[in-house]
C-alpha cells in the first residue's frame, strides 16, 4: 500500500514537461464502460488497448525523447517492446540500486531473459542474483517493493482510464503518467505473486527469525517477530516497535533494519492481530500490552536488559501509550508523527473528521490488512459526499452503504477527551513519571503535528526537567520520505535519514554514544527557504516571540483580487464587527475547502466562503516558526459552531504558501473534556492554541494571510450550532442561516520575529 501510493505521487510529481501534442483515444475504447477491477483487466488485453498502449509509447519516444527521464524511457520501451528479446535486452538499461524502484525493474528485464526465462524459478533465480552482493540494509531497502498491492493499482487504473477516455484527446503528459502508472502494474502483477517467497527465504539467510513468536501479558496474548544477528553472542539491547498494522513482510523489514544497526529487532503486534487469538481492539491495551512485552523481553537471555521504541503514527501514539506505565526496561522512545485520536485522528479538536473513516476495516477486518477496503479511494469519498448532500445525520454514514462501522460508532459516543481515552495513554500525572530521554520526530505537514505538541507540553509541564528532544522540518505522514512534498521542493539540509537518527539516538541513550550532531539543542527545526537546521530550548521559547495582530473592517485595496481582502493591524481598532451568514443546511454548498495543504504552493484561492486577513507587507526578511494561537471574539445566534483558521505566506509575487491550519468545536474550545455551550447573542471568546507548527523564512515583500471561516463540508461533521450531540443533528437542525459576528477585538499572536541566519 505504502509504495503505491508514493509511486503515483512521485509520478505525478516528476514527469517531465513534455511536448503540447495530443494522443487521440480510439474511438473503440472509448466505447468500452469500466465499471469494475475485472473490467479493466479484460480491458488490457484487448488488441485494441494493447496496440493503443504500444503506439502511444512509441509516439511519446519519438516526440520527446530529450524531455524524458532514464526511467520514464525505459518504461516507454517497455510497453513499446513486442517480443521478450527486447525486453532481456533492456535489462543493460537499468543498473542494481539499493533502492525498491529500480532494482525490481532490473529484477523484471533480467527475468525475461532466455537465461531466466525457460525455467519455472527464472524470477527467483534472477531476484537471487541480483540480491546476493547487496548488504543487508541495501536488501532491507529494496524489499519495500512488496508493499504494492494490486488491488489499489486496478483502482488508480480504472480511474485513470475513465478520466482519459472522457476526455478528445489526451496530452503527452497525461498519457505519459497514464502509461508509467500501466508499467508499474505490469511489474508488480508479474513479480508480486514470487516476492513473499523470495524475501522470507533471503530473510532466513541473512537473520537469525522467529516470527511466531505468542507473548502473555496478563489479560491477553500478542503476536511478535523477532530478528537477531546469527553471530551475535552476547546480550544486546532491543529496538521494539508495537504496530496494529500487521504485516509479515513488512514485520521482518523493520525488525531486520534493527539488527543492521546492532540491537536485536522486535516488532510486536496489536492484541488480536497476526496471531493472537483476541479479539482486535485498536488503542486500548496497546501500552499494558507493550509494557509487559518489555518486561518479557529484559527477561531473555539475547538481551542486556535495555529496550527502546520507535516508529511512527500508530506506532508513535502505541509509545506513549507504553509511557502511562513505564515498564523498568524502558530506556528511551522515539516516537515519529505519532497519533493521538482524541487530538488528531479521528478528532480534531473535538470535530470527528472523515479523513480516514476506513481505517477501522482496514485494520480488524483480518488478522493482517485488509487492502480491499483501501483499493478504491474513490468510494471512500463518494460515500463522505453523499452523507454531505443527504443532510442525514453523520452518525448515519455507515447506514448509507449498508455497511457498519461498529468503531466509528463507538469513537463517536466519546467527543469529549474523556476517561475513554485518557485511559488509554499518559493523562495528567501520569507524565510526570515519564523519566526517560525522548526523541520526537515530526513534520510541519503532518495532519497531526498538534497531536505531538500535546505530548510535548503535557510532558514538559508535569515533568519541567524531561530530556526531552524535538525535531522537526517540511515533512508529511511519512516523515523525511518525499521529495517534492505537494510540490514544494524542500531545502537539501531536510533530506535527513530517520533510520539513522533514530538509531544514532539509540547509541546515544543504550550504548553511551555522543549525542546525534544534527541536535545541536533541545529543538530543531529546518527554516523552510534558508537551506539551514536552527535551534533553540524549547518550544515554550519560540511560541512566547510572537507579534498580535486583530481583526479589522479596513479593506486592503493594494491586493488585486475578486474577494475583498482586510487589514490586520497591530492595535485593536475601534470596536466594530465582520458579518458572516452561512447557511448550515445548504449542502449545495461548502465552506472552507481549502484548508489542506495540496498544494503547498498555490496561485490562488478558488474558495471565497471565508473571510481574508492579511499584514502589511514586511519590509525585511522574516521568520516564522511555531504555532499560531489566538483568540476569537463572535457573537452568534446559535449555541456552537466549528470554526476553521488557514495560514498562508502570501509572496511579492502573489503565490500562496500555505503555512498551517486548524479547525476546533467552539463549545471545547476552554476545555477539552468539558462542552460549554454557547449563548446566543451574547459576545462570546473562543481562544485557540492547537494548531499546527511551521517553520519558514519570509521574504521581503511577503505578508501573511489569514482566513477565517466556518467549516461545513464533507470532510468533517457539520455543526448545526443546536447544542445537542453533533453526530445526531441533521440538516433539519440547521433553522435560520448561523450568522457570525467576528469581532475586530478577536486577535492573532503570530510566532514572526527578524530573520537570523544560525551557523
Amino acid at each position: 500500500m505504502r509504495l503505491l501510493k508514493l509511486g503515483l505521487l512521485f509520478l505525478l510529481l516528476h514527469c517531465s514537461t513534455l511536448a503540447a501534442q495530443n494522443l487521440t483515444v480510439p474511438d473503440e475504447l472509448k466505447q468500452i464502460s469500466l465499471s469494475d477491477n475485472q473490467a479493466l483487466i479484460t480491458m488490457l488485453q484487448q488488441p485494441a488497448f494493447m496496440n493503443w498502449q504500444q503506439n502511444a509509447a512509441q509516439t511519446i519516444l519519438s516526440q520527446d525523447s530529450k524531455k524524458l527521464s532514464a526511467a520514464d524511457k525505459l518504461k516507454l520501451k517497455l510497453l513499446a517492446s513486442t517480443q521478450k528479446a527486447d525486453v532481456c535486452a533492456l535489462a543493460a538499461l537499468t543498473k542494481v540500486s539499493a533502492t525498491a524502484m529500480p532494482f525490481i525493474y532490473q529484477l523484471y528485464t533480467l527475468a525475461a531473459c532466455p537465461l531466466f526465462n525457460d525455467k519455472a524459478d527464472g524470477i527467483q533465480r534472477a531476484f537471487s542474483q541480483l540480491v546476493s552482493p547487496l548488504t543487508d540494509r541495501e536488501f532491507i531497502a529494496i524489499s519495500d517493493f512488496a508493499g504494492y498491492d494490486l488491488g489499489m493499482g486496478k483502482s488508480y487504473l480504472l480511474m485513470l482510464f475513465n478520466q482519459a477516455k472522457d476526455a478528445a484527446e489526451v496530452s503527452n503528459q497525461q498519457a505519459l503518467y497514464f502509461l508509467s502508472t500501466l508499467q508499474d502494474f505490469y511489474l508488480y502483477q508479474s513479480l508480486l505473486p514470487n516476492a513473499d517467497k523470495m524475501l522470507k527465504q533471503q530473510f532466513s539467510q541473512r537473520f537469525n527469525i522467529n516470527n511466531s513468536l505468542l507473548i502473555d501479558t496478563q489479560g491477553g496474548t500478542v503476536s511478535a517477530t523477532l530478528v537477531r544477528n546469527k553471530n551475535w553472542q552476547t546480550p544486546m539491547p532491543t529496538a521494539m516497535q508495537m504496530t496494529i498494522y500487521s504485516d509479515d513482510i513488512n514485520d521482518l523489514r523493520d525488525a531486520a533494519m534493527a539488527v543492521t544497526y546492532g540491537y536485536v529487532g522486535l516488532v510486536v503486534n496489536s492484541r488480536g492481530k497476526r496471531l493472537s487469538p483476541n479479539p482486535i481492539t485498536p488503542y486500548e491495551f496497546d501500552g499494558q500490552d507493550a509494557a509487559k512485552v518489555i518486561d518479557w523481553v529484559s527477561q531473555q537471555p539475547w538481551s542486556d536488559g535495555q529496550v527502546g521504541m520507535h516508529g511512527g503514527s500508530y506506532l508513535g501514539f502505541s509509545q506513549w501509550a507504553t509511557t502511562k506505565f513505564m515498564p523498568k526496561a524502558l530506556k528511551t522512545i522515539v516516537p515519529y508523527v505519532p497519533n493521538n485520536p482524541a487530538q488528531g485522528l479521528p478528532y480534531e479538536n473535538n470535530v470527528y473528521i472523515t479523513a480516514n473513516y476506513q481505517w477501522p476495516f482496514f485494520v480488524t477486518n483480518s488478522k493482517n490488512l485488509d487492502y480491499s477496503v483501501y483499493a478504491a479511494p474513490g468510494l471512500w469519498r463518494s460515500l463522505m459526499d453523499k452523507w454531505y448532500t443527504s443532510g442525514k445525520a453523520f452518525s448515519q454514514i455507515d447506514t448509507l452503504d449498508n455497511h457498519p462501522n461498529p468503531w466509528f460508532q463507538q469513537w463517536l459516543q466519546h467527543p469529549s477527551y474523556d476517561a475513554y481515552w485518557q485511559n488509554m495513554q499518559p493523562h495528567q500525572e501520569d507524565f510526570e513519571k515519564i523519566n526517560i530521554p525522548v526523541l520526537s520526530l515530526n513534520g510541519y505537514y503532518d495532519d497531526g503535528n498538534f497531536s505531538a505538541q500535546y505530548y510535548y507540553f503535557e510532558h514538559l509541564k508535569y515533568r519541567p526537567d524531561a530530556q526531552h528532544y524535538w525535531l522537526i522540518g517540511p515533512y508529511d505522514h511519512r516523515f523525511s520520505m518525499q521529495n517534492p512534498l505537494a510540490g514544494y521542493h524542500i531545502d537539501e539540509v531536510a533530506n535527513i535519514n530517520r533510520h539513522d537518527l533514530t538509531f544514532a539516538w539509540f547509541d546515544y541513550v543504550m550504548k553511551a554514544a555522543p549525542i546525534p550532531a544534527l541536535l545541536k539543542d533541545k529543538v530543531t527545526y529546518q527554516l523552510m527557504g534558508s537551506n539551514s537546521w536552527q535551534y533553540t530550548s524549547s518550544l515554550h521559547a519560540l511560541n512566547q516571540q510572537t507579534l498580535r495582530y486583530y481583526l479589522s473592517t479596513q479593506p486592503d485595496l493594494s491586493i488585486e483580487h475578486d474577494g475583498k481582502f482586510y487589514k490586520l493591524l497591530t492595535s485593536a481598532a475601534t470596536p466594530e464587527h465582520l458579518r458572516q451568514t452561512v447557511d448550515l443546511a445548504d449542502r449545495s454548498t461548502s465552506n472552507n475547502t481549502e484548508a489542506y495543504p495540496w498544494p503547498i504552493i498555490r496561485e490562488k484561492l478558488e474558495d471565497k466562503s471565508g473571510l481574508f486577513f492579511v499584514t502589511d507587507p514586511f519590509s525585511q526578511d522574516m521568520q516564522i516558526v511555531g504555532s499560531f494561537s489566538g483568540e476569537l471574539q463572535v457573537r452568534i445566534n446559535k449555541h456552537d459552531l466549528d470554526y476553521a483558521l488557514t495560514f498562508y505566506e502570501l509572496m511579492a509575487d502573489g503565490q500562496l504558501f500555505h503555512l498551517s491550519f486548524t479547525i476546533g468545536r467552539a463549545s471545547f474550545a476552554k476545555d477539552a473534556s468539558n462542552r460549554q455551550l454557547l449563548t446566543p447573542e451574547k459576545l462570546e471568546s473562543i481562544p485557540f492554541s492547537q494548531t499546527r507548527m511551521t517553520g519558514k523564512k519570509l521574504s521581503k515583500g511577503s505578508r501573511v494571510l489569514v482566513v477565517v471561516n466556518v467549516n461545513k463540508n464533507s470532510g468533517a461533521q457539520v455543526n448545526m450550532g443546536t447544542g445537542k450531540d453533533v453526530s445526531q443533528e441533521t440538516a433539519r437542525d440547521g433553522g435560520v442561516p448561523l450568522n457570525i459576528d467576528w469581532l475586530t477585538s478577536s486577535f492573532i499572536d503570530m510566532p514572526i520575529k527578524i530573520f537570523e541566519q544560525q551557523k
